[in-house]
């Protein structure tokens, strides 16, 4: 799955509609009272640290997004690995909203960046056959953003994944998705029947439908 969230609840606030209530990953609790911030670095940010490179194009890609992380971070090999698990788990369920500024670095105790909880994900429901996330992945396609199992294997390598360890991986997300999505919406206080729709018309339905 997409690696560790932030804590998060489900309430109702002054009205019957329910707001998601989520924790702040990049604060603190301080001795003295209140709460320190640590450092934070959006995908935005770490994408155009490179002037020299950005002022000539738009450097908007998980492509792009993976060199800077292996130039920003400790532990760059197991951090654009996990960066691709997160590309293949919104693909599946269709984060169509996965914007650079919807990933970040955020400093840890140890002074060093690293990948921060996923954050602001959210399904976009729709019947469409051709969808695309906000950046392009893969080598498929006029933009390569395009959700597909044949575009999710094209570049895996870059991200550090073989062809077959790539494939396990999707194929495994799908199974946890698949098996376990719908008790999880029921249980947040989703309706059965908009539960059920929401994952029919997720990507992998589409996906895993087309690989059989």
């Amino acid at each position: 799955m997409p690696g560790p969230t932030p804590g998060a609840s489900a309430s109702s606030i002054a009205t019957s509609a329910v707001r998601l209530l989520t924790e702040r990953f990049d604060r603190s609790a301080i001795d003295a009272g209140g709460f320190s911030r640590w450092r934070y670095a959006s995908g935005m940010t770490l994408l155009w640290s490179r002037p020299e490179v950005a002022q000539y194009s738009y450097q908007g890609s998980y492509t792009n997004l993976a060199r800077r992380l292996r130039e920003w971070l400790p532990t760059p090999d197991a951090d654009v690995r996990e960066r691709y698990r997160r590309i293949v788990f919104n693909a599946l369920v269709g984060n169509l909203d996965d914007h650079e500024k919807n990933h970040a670095v955020v400093a840890g105790p140890d002074g060093q960046f690293h990948l921060s909880p996923v954050f602001d994900l959210s399904i976009t429901a729709t019947s469409a056959e051709r969808q695309l996330l906000a950046l392009s992945f893969g080598a498929v396609g006029a933009s390569g953003a395009e959700i597909s199992l044949e575009n999710l294997l094209s570049d895996c390598r870059h991200y550090g994944y073989s062809r077959g360890e790539a494939m396990a991986l999707i194929e495994l997300q799908w199974r946890h998705l698949d098996g376990h999505a719908l008790e999880h919406f029921i249980e947040l206080g989703c309706d059965e029947a908009r539960a059920q729709k929401t994952l029919a018309l997720m990507p992998g339905r589409r996906i895993f439908r087309d690989k059989k």
